[in-house]
């Protein structure tokens, strides 16, 4: 293969093999959906104890069609800064798009990978002999 520049270059090439010769084990270890959410949430809190609201109103003024007014939490916080919603409603949806968001990206990564070596698990405290297991045994083998 030849070298490339960057990324982008790489990708034109058409040419999906890996760049190096390895072999990889792919283990997706996903939090409990519970908790990633009381996470999420309690994130969000912090981000409005810490000053969101007057970071979100330095936007007011801005042009919306910016990248940054699309980060998530920036269009509830500017529709109660407008008067549209209250400070509650805006913080529930907020935390609701974060949660959505991350819902997508775990979906994203289930269906990202597919190699003939891979795990998808909830992480546990019981799920920690069946990931060693699933490595040894993979290591071993030489599954690719």
């Amino acid at each position: 293969m030849p070298l490339v520049a960057h990324l982008g270059e790489w990708q034109g090439l058409g040419d999906r093999r890996p760049i190096i010769a390895a072999h990889f084990i792919t283990v997706l270890v996903l939090p409990p959906r519970d908790r990633l959410y009381a996470a999420i949430d309690a994130r969000f809190d912090r981000m409005v104890a810490a000053g969101a609201l007057d970071e979100a109103a330095t936007l007011l003024t801005r042009d919306p069609a910016l990248p940054g007014m699309k980060a998530l939490g920036v269009r509830p916080l500017l529709s109660h800064l407008r008067g549209e919603i209250c400070l509650e409603e805006a913080v529930r949806r907020a935390k609701r798009d974060s949660r959505r968001y991350a819902k997508r990206q775990l979906t994203w990564m289930r269906h990202q990978f597919s190699a003939p070596a891979m795990l998808i698990e909830q992480y546990s405290e019981s799920a920690h002999a069946k990931l060693f297991a699933f490595i040894r045994e993979t290591l071993l083998t030489h599954v690719r």
